[in-house]
């Protein structure tokens, strides 16, 4: 590779826990080059909060570009292709788009041989440079073990952390963090027979203690009241300020440190909240990620298509009736 990078520039995409992955993948991937990172932060509907109620941006921890600065290159945001294509100025551009970052991670390699003064990445996911389009097992656990240390040392908005911390202190030192993710990743949820066996089998372990989260607070009800008549203690996060963890508010980034301080998580497996939630706990080989259910995805992919196919014909009368005004 290239002995000297002057630069690397991350655009994170998506909601704030892929942001979160992108950005300290980025910072172990300008660590490798000996380069700085640089973020260019800019709000969208999966992640609509500015940065500074995310990070800690007077830490000096993050170096933040300008809204509206101009990338190396000369490319807006907008114009950068999918994939790993070089521009302008000795710039290397990556967006994984749906193959993902890893996919191109030996592609980049390979180019990081010739002269580059910046790399700019446009992501929402996870990506380590060291190795090949996919990771062994091995390879896995050592990029956790390197994703658990950011993540412990990477500071958030000083409100989200002090939350966070007064949750936690009064959780008991074993506790189950269990994380439900139904509303846009309803089709891709577990049975919840399989999440019951789950709980079940990590009550032992964790001295039946649990601290639930999830995207609604009607679910989180729901399993509370599960929880308690099945002999467990169960701590949520009744404050005014909290916010169901569905990614749309930076509050639900609470939820996301309290998780990472569980003794064992049980999530569901789809979801990248519950997954760095456990792996920023260090516990990830002795938590629980849930599959999909085959059937439930069929079920509920079937049940979309029904009420879209049902009501196309008033939809496309009121689309019309608006066009035509």
């Amino acid at each position: 590779m290239s002995a000297h990078v002057p630069r690397v520039v991350l655009v994170p995409r998506n909601g704030y826990v892929n942001r979160l992955q992108a950005l300290v993948s980025s910072q172990l991937l300008a660590n490798d080059l000996g380069a700085p990172l640089q973020v260019l932060w800019e709000p969208e509907p999966a992640a609509p909060d500015d940065v500074s109620r995310i990070l800690d941006t007077g830490s000096g921890q993050v170096r933040l570009l300008e809204p509206g600065s101009a990338l190396p290159g000369g490319l807006a945001v907008q114009e950068i292709p999918v994939g790993l294509t070089r521009g302008p100025d000795e710039t290397l551009f990556l967006a994984g788009g749906l193959a993902g970052e890893q996919h191109f991670m030996p592609e980049l390699r390979s180019e990081l041989t010739k002269p580059t003064k910046s790399v700019v990445i446009v992501a929402g996911g996870k990506f380590w440079l060291p190795v090949s389009s996919e990771l062994t097992g091995e390879e896995a656990g050592v990029f956790r073990a390197a994703r658990r240390d950011m993540y412990q040392n990477l500071k958030l908005n000083t409100s989200i952390e002090n939350r966070a911390h007064q949750i936690t202190r009064k959780l008991p030192v074993r506790f189950l963090g269990l994380h439900l993710r139904y509303s846009d990743r309803n089709f891709q949820a577990p049975m919840k027979r399989s999440v019951r066996k789950a709980i079940r089998e990590m009550g032992p372990s964790v001295d039946w203690n649990v601290y639930v989260a999830g995207d609604s607070r009607g679910t989180v009800e729901k399993w509370r009241t599960w929880l308690e008549q099945n002999g467990w203690r169960v701590w949520v996060d009744d404050s005014t300020e909290s916010s169901p963890s569905d990614g749309r508010s930076s509050a639900a980034l609470v939820d996301w440190r309290v998780l990472g301080a569980a003794h064992r998580l049980v999530y569901f497996s789809e979801s990248s909240f519950g997954e760095e939630a456990a792996v920023a706990s260090g516990k990830f080989k002795e938590s629980i990620g849930l599959q999909t259910s085959r059937l439930r995805s069929t079920y509920t992919k079937g049940s979309y298509h029904l009420r879209n196919a049902l009501s196309y014909p008033s939809r496309h009368w009121l689309d019309s009736k608006s066009q035509r005004r």
